[in-house]
């Protein structure tokens, strides 16, 4: 009886070696390392590494090949897997100059963009690098007017200038506080031109007409508040709005200035 338990043991043992042995063997090991079958396989199976290795390979071996523009738009992708966005976001750019007539150029055009997008820090942060996204982006656009991504670029460039205008916001709103009003107004200035459609577009004619009172710029003050008043009725301070611009208005009538 005994020996029957340790034959069903070894047995069984035997079994989960075999499984073991077999079971984590992968489809990309009977292919030929530096081939482009075996690197596609390793990246579709999760092997990234072990792809954007193989990859490299046979683009080195085969730069000639019909398949090295792909080769070279999978290490891209690869890198992007692995979240090493600034060498991904390089190596797209190569796969673009070294394969201009690609059928990829598009998607590598636009996955470099998403490489600096995704490298972009906390609107608080230094901006150099939203930035350089928005310029791949506008880039994208440019060369590619009909592009498969358009639609995707403009959704990046909004959400983008959004947080530049947060941080220009916040700025303006530190010189305020600190006294700085010329130095506040000029920023504001330059966001309601450059960003007009932005999101903090209430708030920053708000400030901008609290900052124009305080400098005497009257004129500049009611045309602030006015747009404010007339287009967000709904705006948290309306009421306090519309007290500012009778305000400005009034303060302009006395100035000798025209209050309409």
């Amino acid at each position: 009886m005994f020996t029957d338990a340790r034959s069903h043991l070894l047995a069984l043992l035997l079994g989960l070696l075999l499984v073991g042995a077999f079971g984590c063997s992968h489809p990309w090991n009977a292919l030929p390392e530096g081939s482009y079958e075996r690197g596609k396989s390793e990246a579709e199976g999760g092997a990234t590494l072990d792809a954007i290795e193989d990859l490299k390979l046979f683009i080195r071996r085969n730069p000639q090949d019909p398949l090295a523009d792909d080769a070279q738009f999978l290490v891209g992708k690869s890198y992007m897997e692995t979240e090493d966005y600034p060498v991904a976001a390089v190596e797209f750019e190569i796969m673009q100059v070294d394969y201009p007539s690609s059928e990829l150029a598009d998607d590598a055009a636009y996955l470099e963009a998403l490489s600096y997008v995704k490298q972009v820090p906390d609107y608080r942060l230094d901006q150099t690098i939203t930035k350089k996204a928005m310029d791949k982006l506008n880039h994208y656009l440019k060369t590619y007017p009909s592009g498969k991504h358009v639609k995707e670029v403009h959704d990046e460039l909004d959400q983008l200038q959004a947080k530049l205008d947060r941080k220009h916001f916040d700025s303006a709103a530190f010189y305020e506080r600190r006294g700085h009003l010329v130095a506040a107004n000029q920023v504001l200035e330059n966001i309601l031109e450059e960003s007009p459609n932005s999101p903090l577009r209430p708030k920053i004619l708000m400030l901008k007409g609290q900052t124009d009172l305080k400098l005497k710029n009257y004129q500049d003050a009611v045309t602030a508040l006015r747009e404010l008043v007339d287009r967000w009725p709904d705006f948290v301070d309306h009421g306090k709005a519309e007290r500012l611009l009778k305000k400005a208005q009034k303060a302009q009538k006395v100035a000798g200035g025209d209050a309409s």
